[in-house]
């Protein structure tokens, strides 16, 4: 009879192939674990020191923003260059921060990044805007002081000079005469006339310390209306009081180049203009880079919850992984079981015949023989 070896190949091949499956399917588990864990504990690595890195950002811009209003109000060029320092030390600081932010970051980060960098380059450039308005209103300022400072000088040089014009006046009408009552009064007319010069070079000299406290444009137009009234008003009272002399003309002149003042005054006011409006440009900025900061870190929230999400899906399916191979095990079990019973019945059953067969009972029927496998 021809034995075929079928018992042996069917239970090693399924056995075998068995534990091949099982053993794929626990390092294929094993590898997803270890790679998803790594993953999941490179994330949270990035995104703690992210966060952090991300509130220094914020706060260090807020401080830079604070020191620009302060730069703002400096009232000396020895402050204002101090407030630079402060600033531009700020700055680095400010820089070394963004650098810092984003050494290593997923490339789903990168969008805020070049934002990020756009908004504190054009901080940077409205930083240096207001340096300039500022260094523009100190000169202003300076130039406004320089002229307030020659205004009293200006009147005292114009009483002086006025003083011997009055005291000749003064002396022609106390040397009145019943005969030449025309002459005391065209002499008492001219004393008035410069009399009246005196008080409106003394109010134009008041209008000239107060526009340094004006700060309207429409205050300002008014206030050089009345100043050119008073001087023409000077003028005029000077030419009919007969006080002619060139030391007077010099005054007034003097006096007139003093309208300086007013356009400084314009300048000045116009300079405080724009520097509101770049305050409120440099807030605005502010807060959107405190966006982008928030943006940053909601991001990174959701990096973490998505690798926590990955990282329990993960353990889910490494759950029904075990479960699986725990069923695959007791199917393995009982399959051995079985195969090992049937053959285990077929050869006692052989065994059994056999003995008999050597205690003489020839008469058996020996079992299996229909069989073609290694039991026949």
């Amino acid at each position: 009879m021809r034995f075929n070896i079928t018992i042996r190949r069917w239970l090693g091949l399924l056995f075998g192939g068995m534990s091949l499956l099982v053993l794929g399917i626990s390092f294929l588990a094993w590898v997803a674990i270890e790679q998803v864990s790594k993953s999941h504990h490179q994330t949270v690595i990035n995104t703690l020191p992210l966060t952090l890195k991300a509130d220094q950002l914020s706060s260090s811009v807020q401080q830079l923003l604070q020191k620009v209003m302060a730069l703002q109000h400096t009232k000396t060029q020895e402050e204002r260059w101090d407030r630079l320092y402060e600033i531009n030390s700020q700055e680095l600081l400010v820089k070394d921060y963004f650098e810092q932010l984003f050494i290593q970051v997923p490339q789903a980060f990168i969008p805020i990044r070049e934002r990020l960098q756009k908004e504190l380059t054009e901080l940077q450039l409205n930083i240096y805007l207001v340096d300039q308005k500022i260094h523009q209103q100190l000169e202003i300022e300076l130039q406004q002081r320089q002229y307030v400072d020659q205004i009293q000088q200006i009147q005292q040089d114009f009483l002086i000079e006025i003083t011997p014009v009055v005291n000749l006046a003064w002396n022609r009408v106390n040397q009145r005469s019943q005969a030449d009552l025309r002459a005391v009064s065209i002499n008492a007319d001219r004393l008035r006339r410069l009399y009246t010069a005196i008080s409106a070079v003394t109010q134009l000299g008041q209008k000239l310390n107060f526009v340094l406290l004006l700060d309207q444009q429409s205050q300002l137009v008014e206030s050089e209306k009345k100043a050119g009234r008073l001087l023409r008003r000077v003028q005029k009272n000077l030419k009919r009081g007969g006080a002619n002399s060139l030391a007077l003309e010099q005054a007034l002149t003097k006096l007139e180049s003093l309208f300086t003042l007013y356009t400084f005054q314009k300048q000045h006011i116009g300079q405080h203009q724009e520097g509101v409006e770049i305050e409120k440009k440099l807030k605005q900025m502010v807060w959107k880079i405190d966006n982008e900061v928030v943006q940053l870190k909601e991001l990174a929230q959701q990096q973490v919850l998505s690798s926590s999400m990955e990282t329990n899906q993960l353990l889910k399916m490494t759950q029904d992984s075990g479960s699986l191979f725990t069923i695959l095990v007791l199917c393995f079990a009982l399959l051995g079981w079985w195969s090992v019973r049937k053959i285990g019945l077929s050869m006692q059953a052989i065994i059994d015949a056999t003995q008999k067969l050597s205690n003489g009972h020839l008469s058996i029927s020996i079992p299996n023989q229909d069989k073609t496998d290694e039991l026949g």
